[in-house]
């Protein structure tokens, strides 16, 4: 199952993966992304500067994973992605954007803080 850009919008986000992990088949794989990040400086902005087009329900790493074991499913990976500068780099046009400058980026400043969005892998597990 791909959940991308959804689960933050669902009325009951945590009854939304009881069922995601109901239908899917023993060992299958859930695939969120776009998940919005509690600590992302974008959101802040929208919230705090724009007071428009933010998301109501913000997520964290640990939260997710609380979130999904509860719900059934082992988590395989969680990250972040969805960086602002990657946003910036496009809002402003350049063109051929630079891995090396996006690398040095990420060493310099906390990836949790220029990442707009989290990016979960969780598989169902029948644990007995």
């Amino acid at each position: 199952v791909i959940a991308s850009g959804v689960l933050e919008h669902c009325i009951h986000d945590y009854e939304s993966l009881k069922e995601l992990w109901r239908i899917l088949t023993p060992d299958g794989y859930l695939f969120i992304s776009y998940l919005p990040n509690w600590l992302s400086v974008k959101e802040w902005q929208r919230r705090n500067i724009n007071k428009k087009d933010y998301h109501l329900r913000l997520y964290g790493i640990s939260q997710i994973r609380q979130m999904l074991l509860r719900a059934g499913f082992v988590t395989v990976e969680v990250g972040y992605h969805t960086f602002f500068w990657e946003s910036l780099v496009e809002k402003i046009g350049v063109k051929g954007y630079p891995n090396r400058f996006a690398n040095l980026l990420k060493k310099v400043f906390p990836l949790q803080i220029f990442s707009s969005t989290l990016c979960v892998i969780a598989q169902k597990k029948y644990v007995m």
